[in-house]
């Protein structure tokens, strides 16, 4: 899917801790795949899932056809699949930060300047790298 929206898109925002630094998902990392997949669908107490239903490949949205890979074994961050332009911090990201980055994009600018708390939570953005 992320390199699907990259190949029709001019700019991909990374928004938010999971997409950025894989936030809570990648804590899948330290487990694996198959249990991860056991105890988010088959095995956790609050789940209503008799048949033991779990994602599976080809999935079909109105009209179109999507045919979804099998999950990786380890969560990968979106820069980490496809080039990314600009990442917006935070879980969620604050409001400033998101109108920092449309700003930006709308004007052709690069990342804006991260505020010193950010810092060591962001990676440095590509569009930034001259300086």
């Amino acid at each position: 899917m992320a390199r699907l929206l990259r190949s029709k898109s001019e700019v991909m925002v990374a928004f938010g801790a999971c997409s950025g630094q894989g936030g809570i998902p990648a804590l899948s990392n330290l487990h694996g795949r198959e249990r991860h997949m056991r105890t988010n669908y088959l095995d956790s107490p609050s789940l209503d899932n008799p048949s033991g239903i779990r994602p599976a490949r080809g999935r079909w949205c109105r009209k179109e056809s999507w045919n979804f890979r099998s999950f990786f074994d380890t969560v990968l961050t979106l820069e980490q699949v496809v080039p990314v332009d600009y990442f917006i911090p935070g879980c969620p990201p604050e409001s400033h930060q998101i109108w920092a980055v449309i700003e930006a994009v709308i004007a052709g600018k690069p990342c804006p300047r991260r505020e010193a708390r950010w810092e060591a939570a962001v990676r440095r953005c590509a569009r930034n790298a001259s300086g």
